[in-house]
């Protein structure tokens, strides 16, 4: 069989074009460089499919064939069972399919190698999902093939059966995993589990050829052996991603997993979280990384949060259309203006990079996914939020410098830090004044410049440490602004910066050696 030219013309058939797809038609013709991200992305949705008409066609010979050409009865004499007729057919198939896809592999390797710095890793999980797609369809066109005598009609049937196969796994998104560059244990089991089906199938027709009258236990023991091996293969495929969760993030850099601080956060949780993101349709080709960091970890998210945590992606084309109204109205979340070329050039346009956060009627919003923070960071910080019973209190200790901004009469009025803003999303955030003792609600007192404190402020900062309050203190010995007078060997800044009568000089600054 691996000297039938006809199935090497497939192969090379197969090779030129989905890699003519990937690099020269998918889209207007320029989506590969317009994305400008050195993967597999385009062909993501494409190869499935083209894997399911190549494997039909390598194996409607394989059985059908014999049948045709009469040399069947002399495969049925010679020594050897119908699993060992069966799985050399098999392997053949599997054979040419597999040189199918190392000469892509090679080609897709070369290519990008020489266009950019792609992630071997994450190419690899893909063309080990598609391999693991390819051992099913192989099974089952081997199955067509021992169907029906006409190799045409053979490769007809094939390739329904796969289409019906593949419709199944793309509606539980048996992909992704693989497309995210993550191998999963389940995965890998559902897709061995389907090809034993297919392959056991044909088998038993195979072993139907020998069937005679009056081996009616024979018949009945192979026809119960396809049935327990379609019910074990069936129940191990839905149980196992829950009895045995194994997955392995395979990218360079574990795009699609979450440190271990997130994933003791996500087990943590005793109340479900739901996460909306929206992300436009049409981004700008800036913004294509971003929106694939964006894309993992929220399955990452729902990955290892199961259960508790509840994923929801909604793709607005526009502002007013129901996915946008959805933002806007419900969670008053406000697209931002990107500029996004055009045919006509470069044109502002309104963009959704965001997300909702919600559980127990609490919702905490991403207004918009910065391009320079980190996508887990701001989603694990939001779950957390929102799951939180009671938010923990952080006490800012007043000083003069004013961290939660403050009015200054030669500069006016001063914003509050951006950590501040930061901290405000996660905490019960409270201005701390040290010229009395510390409340014990304070569960953490962040004290900036404490040079600048009073003594009876550093006395009652002593007695807060001394007790045990956990404390930061952030000490600059070189302060470069917002003025002269943070400076410890510089006076203490008067109340009011010395106008309208008031002093030129405020309180002594008070002695730190006894924090330290």
């Amino acid at each position: 069989m691996l000297g039938n030219p006809l199935a090497y013309l497939f192969i090379l058939a197969f090779v030129l074009l989905t890699g003519g797809y990937l690099f020269l038609l998918a889209g207007d013709g320029d989506a590969f460089f317009t994305r400008n991200i050195a993967d597999l992305g385009l062909l993501h949705d494409v190869m499935p499919w083209a894997l399911a008409f190549l494997l039909p066609l390598l194996a409607m010979n394989a059985w059908a064939s014999e049948r045709e050409s009469g040399t069947e009865e002399l495969l049925l004499t010679m020594p050897m069972s119908p699993l060992d007729a069966a799985l050399g057919k098999y392997l053949a198939i599997v054979t040419y399919f597999t040189i199918a896809l190392v000469c892509s592999a090679v080609r897709d390797l070369a290519v990008l190698e020489w266009l950019g710095d792609p992630d071997i890793g994450l190419l690899a999980a893909n063309y080990v999902g598609w391999w693991l797609a390819g051992l099913a369809f192989a099974a089952f066109g081997l199955l067509a093939s021992v169907l029906v005598t006409m190799p045409a009609i053979a490769c007809v049937i094939g390739i329904g059966i796969c289409a019906l196969l593949l419709g199944l796994a793309m509606s539980v998104e048996w992909f992704d995993d693989f497309n995210r560059g993550v191998v999963a244990l389940a995965d890998v089991v559902v897709a061995l589990s389907t090809a034993l089906v297919g392959l056991a199938g044909a088998v038993l027709l195979i072993s139907s050829r020998r069937w005679r009258p009056g081996n009616d236990a024979v018949i009945v023991g192979h026809v119960l052996s396809l049935v327990f091996i379609c019910a074990i293969a069936v129940h191990v495929a839905r149980s196992l991603d829950r009895w045995l969760p194994v997955d392995a993030d395979v990218t360079e850099e574990r795009l699609s997993s979450l440190s271990p601080h997130s994933e003791r956060i996500l087990s943590s949780l005793t109340q479900p979280v739901a996460i909306h993101a929206f992300i436009s349709k049409e981004l700008p080709a800036s913004l294509s990384l971003k929106r694939q960091e964006i894309e993992d970890k929220l399955s990452a998210l729902g990955r290892i949060g199961g259960d508790r945590v509840s994923i929801e992606r909604h793709y607005p084309a526009d502002p007013l259309d129901e996915q946008g109204a959805l933002a806007t109205r419900q969670y008053g979340i406000k697209p931002r203006d990107e500029l996004v070329e055009t045919e006509s050039g470069r044109e502002k346009d309104k963009i959704f990079l965001s997300a909702a956060v919600t559980s127990a009627g609490r919702t905490q919003l991403i207004e918009y996914f910065d391009p320079g923070l980190s996508v887990e960071y701001e989603l694990v910080r939001a779950v957390r939020a929102v799951s939180a019973e009671k938010k923990r209190v952080l006490g800012i200790a007043m000083t003069d410098v004013e961290m939660m901004g403050g009015f200054d009469p030669m500069r006016g009025q001063s914003p509050s830090w951006q950590v501040i803003d930061e901290w405000k999303r996660q905490y019960d955030v409270r201005e701390v004044n040290l010229d009395s003792p510390v409340s014990s609600e304070i569960e953490v007192l962040v004290v900036a410049q404490p040079s600048s404190l009073t003594e009876p402020q550093i006395a009652n900062l002593h007695d807060h440490i001394w007790t045990g309050g956990p404390t930061l203190l952030m000490e600059d010995p070189a302060p470069m602004g917002p003025g002269p007078n943070l400076s410890r060997s510089q006076p203490k800044k008067a109340a009011g910066g010395g106008m309208f009568g008031a002093p030129p000089e405020g309180p002594k600054k008070g002695d730190l050696r006894p924090l330290l």
